[in-house]
């Protein structure tokens, strides 16, 4: 009898999507080249193709790829169908991968994958190397909290790898910013019916200005050793003002995200954002309107630097920009 269940289960898993119009879909793959119909974490279904022979290409459990997407017999799904793709346990290195690449690939950090596989500077990958992957329901505790483990495993330089803090900038980014109360937005009367402050909207252009004078000692992009840097950072002299790039609403300021010690986000018209890092101390708070040249903070060393500087960032939605496209800097 149980047999019969299997071969039935199996038999159902090979029905092919049905016949609907296919949609198109960004082409990324876990642990694979890109392919048409596919996105990160999630597979656009294709004529031919079934549950088993999507989750044998992505190698990844069935069971959890069916658990994930709430789906029961008899397991049938129709062109064009969005299915989520759980991330495996390991990923085997490829030709070309850097740490930074496979954090992006596995929406992780390159400091997770390094405390996860005990990796040591310059935090090199070789080809056919497996690394162990974050697990797919990690328990609920925050990235701005992620506790010391007792492992010693070095700190990746922040001058190098800004883009450990995507995930938390990308957070702090999806939550509604309210404006201070004593200069609301004009809104009617709908402030007075809603009892609090409506969040703000920003339009506009953007003009951003460089935050701080000084030398740029980290450019934007790829590191020789394998990790990147989601910004710049900038040698300045320790007390110096840091001033906002651009008028905007501060999204977040505090210093509980890991190596950046004192920061500001400003969130800004048209989806833009930007970040500094490293501050001696900050001079606004969250839900602050900041205008276009104003002290936010001064430069100094905190979070994971030895010298004075400022890690700065320009973002739109969840794409980090090379701050030298946008400004003279």
């Amino acid at each position: 009898m149980k047999s019969l269940v299997v071969i039935s289960l199996a038999a159902s898993l090979m029905v092919t999507a049905c016949s609907q119009p296919a949609t198109n879909a960004r082409s990324y793959q876990y642990g694979g080249t890109s392919t048409a119909g596919s996105s990160l974490g999630l597979h656009t279904m294709r004529k031919g193709e079934t549950l088993w022979t999507v989750a044998k290409s992505y190698h990844v459990d069935l069971r959890d790829m069916l658990d994930i997407n709430g789906l029961n017999a008899p397991y049938k799904t129709k062109l064009g169908e969005r299915i989520k793709i759980p991330a495996p346990a390991y990923y085997k290195v490829r030709q070309g991968d850097t740490l930074y690449k496979v954090s992006r690939m596995f929406d992780t950090t390159t400091t997770e994958l390094t405390r996860l596989n005990q990796l040591k500077a310059p935090y090199a990958l070789t080809a056919h190397q497996n690394l162990r992957l974050p697990p797919r329901h990690p328990q609920s505790v925050s990235r701005f909290q992620t506790s010391q483990q007792t492992t010693t495993i070095s700190y990746i330089p922040v001058v190098k790898t800004a883009a450990n803090t995507s995930a938390a900038i990308e957070r702090e980014e999806l939550q509604p910013v309210i404006s201070a109360p004593a200069a609301p937005i004009s809104r009617g009367n709908q402030e007075e019916e809603s009892g609090r402050p409506s969040p703000a909207v920003l339009t506009g252009n953007v003009n951003f200005m460089k935050p701080v004078a000084g030398k740029v000692i980290s450019g934007y992009g790829p590191k020789a050793d394998g990790l990147h840097n989601d910004g710049v950072n900038i040698k300045a002299a320790a007390g110096d003002a840091v001033r906002a790039a651009e008028q905007g609403i501060v999204a977040y300021q505090g210093n509980q995200i890991e190596g950046y010690g004192n920061m500001v986000l400003i969130r800004h018209a048209n989806g833009y954002l930007t970040a500094y890092a490293h501050m001696a101390k900050t001079l606004v708070k969250k839900g602050d309107k900041v205008k276009r040249g104003q002290a936010i903070g001064t430069v100094g060393a905190s979070g994971n630097v030895k010298s004075p500087q400022l890690h700065f960032e320009i973002r739109k939605g969840r794409d980090a920009i090379d701050p030298k496209t946008l400004l003279q800097i």
